[in-house]
Parts: C-alpha cells; sequence; structure tokens
C-alpha cells in the first residue's frame, strides 16, 4: 500500500524533527565553545579578573588544585551516546572541593536498531534528553580531582543516576578531562572546555 500526500508529509516533518533533534545540540555546542574560545582570546586583563595562576603546593599548607575553579563545558559522543556537560568546580574547606554537574545523555535515532513495538521515536527522543544532575564533593588525588556523589538529581534517559566517583583532569590550556560512573550503568568520558571562572 502507497503512503498518501498526508502519510508523506507527516514522515518527512519526523523525519526533519529527528534530524533536528540530533544536530540541534552540536550547533548549539559548537556555538558556544567558539564563543567561549573567543571570549577567552580577547579577554583583558582587569583587577576584577586576575590572569591565570599556574598551581603550585607551598610547603607546609594546603594542596592547591592543579585544575581552574568555575564553569566548564562539553559536548561529544560517550558510549554510542551525544552527551552534553555542564560542570562547576569551587573551593570548600581546607583541601575539599564541591563539584555541580549537569548531563544529558542520548542515543541518536540513526544508531538505534528497529524494535517491534518500540515507541514513537520523537517521544523517545524527548524522554531520553532527560538531564541528571549531582552535587559532589572531592580531593585531590595523584594530581586528579577525585568526586564523590553526595546527591543525585533526577536521571538520564536510561533511567541511570549519576552515582559512585566522578574524576577531572587537566587537559591542555583551559581543558579538562571529565570520567562520570551512572551507577550500575554504563559511565562516560567528556573533555570540556573552561568557559568561566
Amino acid at each position: 500500500m502507497q503512503p498518501n500526500d498526508k502519510q508523506k508529509r507527516f514522515f518527512l516533518i519526523a523525519a526533519g524533527i529527528l534530524v533536528f533533534l540530533y544536530l540541534a545540540p552540536r550547533i548549539i555546542g559548537m556555538y558556544q565553545q567558539r564563543k567561549a574560545l573567543a571570549a577567552f582570546a580577547h579577554r583583558k586583563p582587569s583587577a576584577a579578573i586576575p590572569a591565570p595562576v599556574e598551581a603550585v603546593t607551598p610547603v607546609g599548607t594546603a594542596t592547591i588544585s592543579p585544575v581552574a575553579m568555575g564553569r566548564y563545558q562539553g559536548m561529544g559522543f560517550a558510549s554510542a551516546r551525544q552527551c552534553k556537560m555542564d560542570l562547576e568546580l569551587r573551593p570548600a574547606q581546607s583541601d575539599t572541593y564541591s563539584g555541580y554537574l549537569t548531563v544529558m545523555c542520548f542515543v541518536p535515532a540513526h544508531l538505534v536498531s528497529g524494535k517491534a513495538g518500540q515507541p514513537n521515536p520523537i517521544m523517545e527522543a524527548a524522554r531520553q534528553m532527560t538531564p541528571a544532575s549531582a552535587i559532589m564533593t572531592g580531593t585531590i588525588e595523584n594530581g586528579d580531582l577525585v568526586f564523590t556523589v553526595d546527591r543525585s538529581i533526577g536521571k538520564l534517559g536510561d533511567g541511570c543516576a549519576l552515582a559512585g566517583t566522578f574524576k577531572v583532569s587537566t587537559f591542555g590550556l583551559g581543558k579538562v578531562v571529565a570520567q562520570w560512573q551512572e551507577g550500575d550503568c554504563e559511565g562516560g568520558q567528556l573533555l570540556l572546555q573552561h568557559i568561566s571562572a
């Protein structure tokens, strides 16, 4: 049976929405990263925003984090899922640090094998784009910031909550590698760009 014009129009609209859902996070992420890099490159030193200082460990004092404090963002593929991450790092008390994390991951429609009785692909994509957040406390271990999740808020689209440990390692100038766990589910890692202090 050939689809009629109304059905063809519906399939074209649905395909357009799926393409938009797949491409929009990438385009937004690329725009935000370029905007952050441009702002970073054209930043002028001022009294309000001091120039970055190399992390040093003075003798007899608390350990200073090798990772710059502030906000980080990044997106990319992690374990066959498209993920977007926002991370904020702040010093807490003495040798501890606070971390605030929001992660959103989804599996693009073209990577999902068709299953009988599978729900509407548009609704499934919207369900998968549910963010999960965590409040964390961490310390420095072997030059990395290692956090434990104190409180998990919400679950990712696959039903997994952020749990266990979260590790942040320096990666060149103004970047970090973030590795996370999702309880019994598979975690991932992303490269994040420092966007603000």
